[in-house]
């Protein structure tokens, strides 16, 4: 009876010792997975940190460009602001030469007022075929009088200009 009670615990413990190895071996293939995870996580882990100093610089030569746009920007609006008084400059200033506009009210500084005008023209008749009003500016043509006021339907043209 001893003998059997002792190889009963010797098989128990044999069942023991065999059911704690396949659970060693599986805690090693779990340790050796973990291992491989970590090996996996650690080259992630420099992949991200390689991106971020990628992107870290490409941010920088961002930054330089919009600099650089902003420094372009700002010299190009102070060239519009110039180019823009120069213009205003040059709108009240005359070229030189001798010449002659079409008045409309009065005439710019540097020239003079010039009118002729020929008055009581006689006409086929006073209608839109052989007198057509128009002010032209100051100038003018037009029916003299009332048109058709005159037996012989006077027309008149008053020509004003602004010389220098």
């Amino acid at each position: 009876w001893y003998q059997r009670r002792v190889r009963e615990k010797i098989d128990i413990l044999n069942e023991e010792q065999l059911e704690t190895q396949a659970s060693l071996d599986k805690m090693e293939g779990k340790i050796a997975k973990l291992e491989g995870t970590e090996k996996d996580l650690s080259s992630n882990l420099q992949k991200l940190t390689d991106d971020v100093e990628t992107v870290e610089t490409n941010v920088g030569t961002i930054e330089g460009k919009i600099t650089e746009l902003d420094k372009t920007e700002k010299a190009q609006n102070s060239n519009i602001q110039q180019l823009a008084t120069k213009v205003d400059t040059m709108k009240k200033v005359w070229p030189d030469g001798s010449y002659c506009i079409s008045a409309n009210g009065a005439c710019p500084a540097g020239f003079s007022r010039y009118e002729g005008y020929i008055k009581a023209i006689s006409t086929y008749a006073a209608n839109g075929t052989y007198i057509k009003a128009a002010n032209l500016g100051s100038s003018f043509i037009r029916c003299h009088g009332n048109c058709g006021r005159w037996p012989n339907w006077y027309a008149e043209i008053q020509i004003v200009s602004c010389c220098k």
